[in-house]
């Protein structure tokens, strides 16, 4: 969350004074930034859109079973768990 706060404000702040604000050392920030993306980010990513679409696709009437059953029959495999969070997360 550090690193994301820092990336999000870097056209207010400096990076240096950032990192020393939240005990960052900047080269473990420049290190997070020149990563790419994680499989599982990406997996998780694309299942939120998933979940998303087929919510709306449903008028958001289905539970969590229904939506996994309803993705299942379309061929997609996302765990209920998985579901059950992103709802839990939703804004």
């Amino acid at each position: 969350m550090k690193y994301a706060f820092i990336k999000a404000n870097q056209q207010i702040f400096s990076i240096t004074t950032m990192c020393r604000v939240l005990s960052v050392k900047p080269s473990s920030y420049y290190d997070w930034i020149s990563r790419d993306i994680s499989d599982q980010q990406i997996h998780r990513n694309q299942s939120e859109l998933l979940v998303k679409a087929a919510h709306s696709e449903t008028k958001e009437c289905y539970g969590v079973d229904r939506l996994h059953a309803h993705l299942s029959e379309q061929g997609h495999n996302i765990s209920v768990y998985g579901k059950k969070h992103q709802r839990a997360t939703r804004h």
